[in-house]
């Protein structure tokens, strides 16, 4: 069976003889091995009572209600009729799920492989109504994991202590060098992984891999972004993936798509919704990048370390007004941003530990913060008419932000894990 190695960070090193013939080092490292199981068991979705949130994860809106995923487990359905005073009403326990989008009163939702479609004419009564089996590829993992039609769907990994020993002076293996940080599983399947907002009033945060455009879901795979017809959420049509290079968001703009990706920002046209075609790329410094766009200016987020590598940590102003050529217009230094969103002139950025920082864009290559709310470690951010829906490491936040520079607390559903 596969494994992956990680150095942990004390090691030992044993010389036995050592003499200039003769070194050994050890050293103490943590084996990682995937679990498999078949998608067969792994279909079972149940509509559950409320209950506490106890972990964050991708958030999307419709209506008064706020959907509120956690990474692999499933989601929470939140009436926001009053943002002062949100109410879970349901959780949905769905295996494998990741991302969320809502077209006209239909969620549709990953199962792993599976594409699920939700009626949500009454969201405190959900119904699933259409399962697209086998709609999406087989996941990509970080060092070379990857699910398997022949052994299944990994759904976590166990973890064991060893020693591994290497001659001194001999070339070593990657994880004597020190590779101890990362994680295991892709971007998207973590919380490192566009969004924007749709014709028909649904909004994903920044860090979608779910985007729609007309009559189209796209879907970033790692590699590639799978165009399915939805005209037909009940009967919808899966095209073939497009192999783009390493992408992590979708950000739906006019007739483009806005991808990000660890080294840069590529634009694709939609002419043919079914065949998107590569228009132009933005090149940065490696790093996880998400981004929003609004009046032709393209907003994007770099941020170093975790599983994207890199150390620049910056909001990149370009020019988008010709998707041909993409042009670089201002950088901001940064702490470690995540998720970014807009509304009008109004850029809001979860900037980790540094919190949320709220900006006057009305001229992109002149930012003025107006607020920096400092309480948690923010993630990604909805910026919803005059209310910004944030999710932190401690809970879902909505502030009140019609004065920007005083924004005001609505309320927090706190996370318990």
């Amino acid at each position: 069976m596969k494994k992956i190695v990680l150095a942990i960070v004390i090691t030992s090193i044993l010389f036995t003889n050592c003499t200039k013939e003769t070194c050994n080092r050890v050293t103490e490292v943590i084996e990682y091995n995937p679990v498999y199981e078949p998608m067969s068991s792994l279909r079972n979705v149940v509509v559950q009572a409320p209950k506490s949130i106890t972990a964050n994860g991708k958030i999307c809106t419709y209506g008064n209600f706020i959907f509120l995923n956690e990474v692999n487990k499933g989601f929470h359905i939140i009436d926001n009729t009053n943002p002062s005073n949100p109410q879970i009403v349901k959780y949905v326990k769905v295996p494998g799920n990741i991302d969320l989008i809502v077209k006209d009163n239909y969620l549709l939702a990953d199962n792993y492989v599976d594409l699920l479609t939700f009626d949500i004419t009454n969201p405190t009564n959900l119904q699933l109504v259409n399962r697209k089996e086998n709609a999406l590829p087989y996941r990509q993992y970080n060092y070379g994991f990857y699910d398997d039609i022949t052994k299944g769907i990994i759904t976590s990994f166990t973890k064991t202590f060893t020693t591994k020993s290497n001659v001194c002076n001999q070339s070593n293996s990657w994880w004597e060098r020190g590779n101890s940080g990362g994680v295991i599983f892709m971007a998207s399947a973590t919380f490192d992984a566009g969004g924007g907002k749709s014709a028909n009033g649904s909004q994903t945060g920044s860090l979608s891999r779910f985007g729609l455009l007309n009559n189209y879901l796209y879907v970033a795979n790692r590699y590639s972004i799978t165009p399915i017809n939805i005209a037909n959420v009940l009967q919808p049509i899966v095209y073939q993936a497009i192999n783009i290079g390493e992408v992590e968001t979708i950000y739906p703009y006019k007739n483009y798509l806005l991808l990000g990706s660890p080294t840069g920002l590529f634009i694709y046209n939609t002419i043919d919704p079914s065949m998107p075609k590569y228009q132009s790329m933005f090149t940065h410094a490696r790093g996880c990048d998400p981004v929003v766009a609004y009046n032709d200016k393209a907003y994007v987020t770099v941020r170093g370390g975790g599983a994207c590598g890199g150390a620049r940590n910056t909001l990149d102003v370009l020019d988008i007004s010709n998707p041909t050529v993409p042009i670089s217009l201002k950088t901001y230094q940064m702490t470690n941003p995540y998720g970014v969103g807009i509304y009008n002139n109004k850029l809001g950025i979860c900037d980790g530990t540094a919190g949320f920082k709220l900006y006057d864009a009305t001229t992109s290559t002149n930012l003025q913060l107006n607020a920096t709310i400092a309480n948690s470690k923010a993630f990604d951010v909805i910026m919803n008419n005059n209310i910004a829906i944030l999710i932190a490491s401690d809970g879902l936040y909505q502030y009140n932000i019609t004065t920007s520079n005083n924004p005001v607390l609505l309320s927090k559903l706190p996370i318990n894990p």
